[in-house]
């Protein structure tokens, strides 16, 4: 479909939400560390559930030693959030090894997480998809 050919009034800016519940993921490539604030980003695509299959959460882990904007804490639970991923994959970083080079390296393995929705807000007008990184487990 060319550009030349949408009529932007016709577009809805609706996205469908992933519905809150537990899905099994399989970890995508493409993991990068954000470059605004020193996390990490990689991304997950929902599998085994039919109708959902496909659909995509980020999964992102702040810089540890970074200060929640909206805590005012140390996001120190991002390298618990790493660690617990790392377990239900079931294949260890290496010594040394980098951590987004280790998310490469484990693209396409699966686990199951739950998602919720964030609350909208005024810096967050609009609903998304919130992947409990704290909750991962082994894929079935």
């Amino acid at each position: 479909m060319a550009w030349q050919n949408i009529d932007l009034k016709n577009v809805s800016t609706q996205m469908e939400l992933l519905p809150v519940g537990k899905y099994t993921f399989e970890l995508l490539p493409g993991a990068r560390y954000d470059e605004r604030n020193g996390g990490i980003v990689a991304m997950a695509a929902v599998v085994n559930n039919g109708e959902f299959n496909g659909k995509r959460v980020y999964l992102t882990y702040p810089d540890p030693e970074s200060i929640g904007s909206r805590s005012g804490k140390v996001q120190s639970w991002s390298t618990v959030a790493f660690k617990r991923f790392e377990q239900a994959i079931g294949i260890e970083i290496d010594a040394g090894e980098d951590k987004v080079d280790y998310l490469h390296r484990i693209a396409g393995n699966r686990f199951t997480m739950p998602v919720k929705h964030s609350e909208p807000s005024d810096d967050y007008p609009t609903a998304k998809v919130n992947a409990q990184l704290l909750n991962v487990s082994a894929a079935a």
